[in-house]
């Protein structure tokens, strides 16, 4: 999804739990001439999006105009 965003011109934080993931992503953007930047982050942790990426995102890229919050994450329990 990412890559789709950047293809299309779009500026790219990234943020996962899985930092050698994370870093092959953002790594992978800029090489192909994307903008990105990655952040360690669990997505349910609520207060560091206040606190850590939304601060960090508006000094790098100076505004958020999309956010997408996309987790995947596989529990039988909650499968269909």
């Amino acid at each position: 999804m990412a890559t789709s965003f950047v293809q299309q011109g779009a500026k790219v934080v990234a943020t996962d739990i899985q930092a050698e993931k994370l870093n092959e992503l953002v790594d992978r953007i800029k090489s192909n001439g994307g903008k990105a930047i990655s952040i360690l982050h669990n997505v349910t942790d609520r207060n560091t999006w206040f606190e850590k990426i939304i601060p960090q995102t508006i000094t790098t890229f100076g505004m958020i105009n999309i956010l997408v919050n996309n987790i995947g994450n596989f529990n039988k329990e909650y499968s269909l």
